[in-house]
C-alpha cells in the first residue's frame, strides 16, 4: 500500500491511496524548503508572484493590529509624553512589519520552513506586546528591561531576516546571478543591524544609560530600510513593482481602520448604556461612525490602482508610517472628543438637578435626594479609581 508523506522535498504530486471505487487524486506534499523562482513559466527565471495576500500574511498583519490595540488599552494618550511613546512604540512594530512584509511578498513561499519562520515572527509580535506594557518615552530604572527586551527581539527578528535572505540566495545563484547579488548587500545589511540592536540591550544595561537613547532604533529602522528598498529597485529581478505591496498596505490600513469600528462599537457602550439613546448620544456616534466610514472611502478611492513607477511606489509606501500614525490618533481623538461631549452634557444635567433641587419652590428633601442619586447612578462612577470616600459619603443619605 502507498503511504502519502506529509513532508516532501519537492512540490510534486503525490499518491494518495486507492479505495474500493475511489480513482487516484494527486496531493501535493509540504516542501521543507521552496524555491522562490517561479518553475512554471522560468523563462527567463523570475520570482513567484501572488496576485493577492496569503492567509499566513493575513493572520501575521492581524497580530500587529493586536498588538497595537494592547497597547492602546494600557496607555492612554492625555500628554506629549503618553503620545510620544505611542508613536515611538508604534514604530517599533510598524517597521519590523514592514521588513517581514518586504521579503514575505517576494520570496515566501509555503513550506515547513516558511512556516516555522513565520512563527517566530508571531511569536516576536507576542514579544513586543509584553514588552509594550512599560515601553515610555524616558529609559529608567523600573523600565529598561522593557528596552531590554524590545533589544533583543528586534535583534533576533533581523537576524531570522538575514537568515531567509541567506536560504533564498541558495535557491537563485545560478539563475538570477544579479538577483543574488543584490541579496547578498541586503542580507549583510539586516546581519549588521541585528549587531547593532544586540548592542543595543548592553548599551541599556549600564548603571546610567540616556534616557533618549532608543531613538537609536529609528536610525537604525530608516538605514536598513532604505538600503532594502534602494537594494532591491537598483537591482534587476528583486523589485516590487510586480508584487503585492499595495495590497498588503491597503489590507493594514483596513484593519487599522477596522480597530477603529471596534472603538465605536465601545463608545457606544458607555454613551448609551446608563440611560438609554438621546439625541445628543446619537449626534456623537453618528459623527465618529460618519469620521470612520469617510476615512475609509477617502483612502481606498485614492489608493492607486494602476502600476507606479519604481520611486513613486517606495515613497508611497514609506509614507504610510506618518499616515497610519495620523490615521490611529484621529480615530482615537475622535472616540476622547465623543466621550468628553457625553460627560459635559451628564455634568450640565447633574448641576441643572442639583439647581432645581436650591430654587424656590423647593421640592421635599426626599424627592431631591432620590432625584440626585438617581442622576448620579445613571453616569455610572467607577468610584475604584479614587472617589471610595465620596460614595461613602453619598450612600449616607
Amino acid at each position: 500500500m502507498n503511504r502519502t508523506p506529509f513532508f516532501s522535498l519537492g512540490r510534486g504530486p503525490v499518491s494518495r491511496p486507492e479505495s474500493a471505487g475511489e480513482p487516484t487524486q494527486p496531493r501535493r506534499g509540504l516542501a521543507l524548503i521552496e524555491t522562490p523562482i517561479d518553475e512554471k513559466d522560468g523563462v527567463p527565471p523570475h520570482l513567484y508572484r501572488h496576485s493577492d495576500a496569503t492567509p499566513i500574511e493575513l493572520f501575521f498583519d492581524l497580530f500587529f493590529v493586536a498588538n497595537l490595540a494592547t497597547f492602546t488599552a494600557t496607555h492612554e494618550i492625555n500628554n506629549v509624553e503618553a503620545l510620544g511613546a505611542y508613536i515611538g512604540f508604534l514604530g517599533v512594530i510598524w517597521f519590523s512589519w514592514l521588513q517581514v512584509t518586504m521579503f514575505d511578498i517576494r520570496f515566501a513561499r509555503d513550506s515547513l520552513f516558511e512556516r516555522l519562520c513565520k512563527g517566530i515572527q508571531l511569536a516576536a509580535m507576542v514579544g513586543f506586546a509584553s514588552a509594550g506594557t512599560r515601553f515610555s518615552t524616558h529609559v529608567q530604572d523600573e523600565n529598561v528591561w522593557a528596552f531590554q527586551s524590545l533589544s533583543l527581539i528586534l535583534a533576533g527578528s533581523r537576524f531570522l531576516l538575514s537568515l531567509q535572505y541567506t536560504i533564498s540566495i541558495l535557491f537563485i545563484r545560478r539563475r538570477m546571478r544579479s538577483a543574488a547579488k543584490g541579496l547578498c548587500v541586503i542580507a549583510a545589511t539586516l546581519c549588521v543591524s541585528s549587531a547593532v540592536h544586540l548592542g543595543m540591550f548592553f548599551a541599556f544595561g549600564e548603571e546610567s544609560p540616556h534616557a533618549y537613547i532608543w531613538t537609536v532604533w529609528f536610525v537604525l529602522f530608516w538605514v536598513e530600510m532604505w538600503m532594502v528598498i534602494a537594494t532591491s529597485c537598483i537591482t534587476p529581478g528583486i523589485g516590487f513593482q510586480d508584487t503585492h505591496l499595495n495590497v498588503r498596505i491597503g489590507l493594514l490600513t483596513l484593519i487599522i481602520i477596522g480597530e477603529g469600528v471596534i472603538s465605536v462599537t465601545r463608545l457606544v457602550n458607555k454613551t448609551v448604556q446608563p440611560g438609554g439613546w438621546t439625541k445628543w448620544s446619537f449626534v456623537h456616534i453618528l459623527g465618529v461612525t460618519t469620521n470612520v466610514y469617510f476615512i475609509w472611502q477617502e483612502y481606498f478611492d485614492l489608493t492607486p490602482r494602476r502600476a507606479m513607477g519604481i520611486f513613486a511606489q517606495q515613497i508611497w509606501a514609506q509614507l504610510h508610517f506618518p499616515f497610519h500614525v495620523v490615521l490611529i490618533l484621529l480615530l482615537e481623538g475622535s472616540q476622547i472628543l465623543a466621550l468628553t461631549l457625553d460627560i459635559t452634557l451628564k455634568l450640565q444635567y447633574l448641576t441643572e438637578t442639583i439647581l432645581s433641587a436650591c430654587e424656590e419652590p423647593r421640592p421635599e428633601p426626599r424627592v431631591a435626594i432620590r432625584l440626585l442619586r438617581q442622576t448620579i447612578e445613571d453616569m455610572e462612577i467607577q468610584y475604584s479609581r479614587g472617589a471610595i470616600g465620596e460614595q461613602k459619603q453619598f450612600t449616607k443619605y
